[in-house]
């Protein structure tokens, strides 16, 4: 059996897009897939060593296509255009067919036998018109780009090549998409997300519907505020007050409330037991308002005023004399 072309894709490794194709940062080892979180970038390079195992070199126009496979579908070509998957060919670093180096700084370490053979870089998927000779391998190296808005956290994608015809793919590099965005779920008590915390962009609050606060109303202190559209179990309907009138200081304010005893009060006692000082509601009753009578000699004091007062003392002789005094501030005595 005659000896045939037999390119081999070996060894790999992914580096970051912070740099050309020689001086770029390696994120993993030679041969480990990569964890990309496509929140902070979404570019990166992959980079293959491919090995002639065959003994015989392959034409000046043969192609390396690379494709890939999301979520362990069918595998499709890589080009610059995103088809819904969420990945597209694109510079990243490098310069569309510039030729690679057998890089010196975090390199994809040689076979063991065999010359480097200058590759190329690809910015769209594709290197072209590329000839390996027998026995020698070469180091090719792709821009890939995710588009975060059409792939998912845990999302997938294998990478092989398809061409040139019949290349061997021993190597598998895996590309696992992490986010850091995206609606969060937070359960537990509302209120118990202190204000210095921040939450992530669109975090979903589960208890987040109108809630009822039950108890006596006050009991939200003023320094408290109730989220929006929070119902207040009894804030429905004016709440009585019930109790003797004055038990709300002045300087407290009342809102729209029925006072159960806010009609006329009968106070009863004495009269003098309300002092100066002190008010009386509108239409109060005196139970002794009715007029008094003052009895004894002596019993007003001086200084205070009396009447006019008519005293009929009896007379002597025919008939009776009638005596008209009015009495001063003082006692009187009368001698006939």
């Amino acid at each position: 059996m005659a000896d045939m072309f037999t390119p081999t894709a070996n060894a790999f490794r992914i580096y970051d897009d912070n740099a050309g194709e020689a001086a770029s940062t390696a994120l993993e080892t030679q041969d480990v897939g990569h964890s990309f979180n496509v929140d902070s970038n979404n570019s990166l390079q992959i980079r293959w060593r491919v090995d002639e195992v065959g003994g015989v070199s392959g034409t000046t126009m043969d192609d390396y296509i690379v494709q890939y496979s999301k979520n362990s579908g069918g595998f499709v070509n890589l080009t610059t255009s995103d088809i819904g998957d969420g990945i597209r060919a694109v510079a990243a670093g490098l310069t569309n067919d510039n030729a690679t180096t057998d890089r010196s700084s975090d390199p994809i370490s040689n076979p063991g036998g065999g010359s480097f053979v200058a590759g190329e870089q690809s910015t769209d998927g594709s290197v072209d018109d590329m000839q390996l000779t027998a026995s020698n391998f070469t180091e090719h190296v792709y821009g890939v780009e995710f588009v975060a808005a059409n792939v998912a956290a845990d999302d997938t994608f294998d990478f092989k090549f398809s061409k040139p015809s019949g290349i061997v793919n021993s190597v598998t590099p895996r590309i696992t998409i992490s986010k850091s965005g995206g609606a969060q779920t937070i359960s537990g008590t509302v209120g118990e997300i202190s204000t210095s915390e921040s939450l992530p962009a669109d975090a979903v609050l589960a208890n987040a519907a109108a809630q009822a606060i039950s108890g006596t109303v006050g009991e939200i202190a003023t320094g408290f505020a109730s989220p929006v559209d929070h119902a207040l179990s009894i804030a429905a309907a004016s709440q009585p007050i019930t109790g003797t009138v004055g038990e709300i200081s002045s300087a407290e304010s009342v809102p729209s409330q029925t006072i159960a005893n806010a009609a006329a009060q009968v106070i009863s006692g004495t009269v003098g037991e309300i002092s100066t000082g002190e008010s009386v509601p509108a239409d109060p009753v005196l139970a002794l308002s009715t007029p008094q009578a003052i009895t004894g000699a002596g019993a007003i004091a001086t200084g205070e005023a009396v009447p006019s007062l008519r005293i009929s003392i009896p007379g002597s002789g025919v008939g009776h004399a009638r005596l008209h005094a009015r009495m001063t501030p003082r006692s009187l005595g009368f001698s006939m």
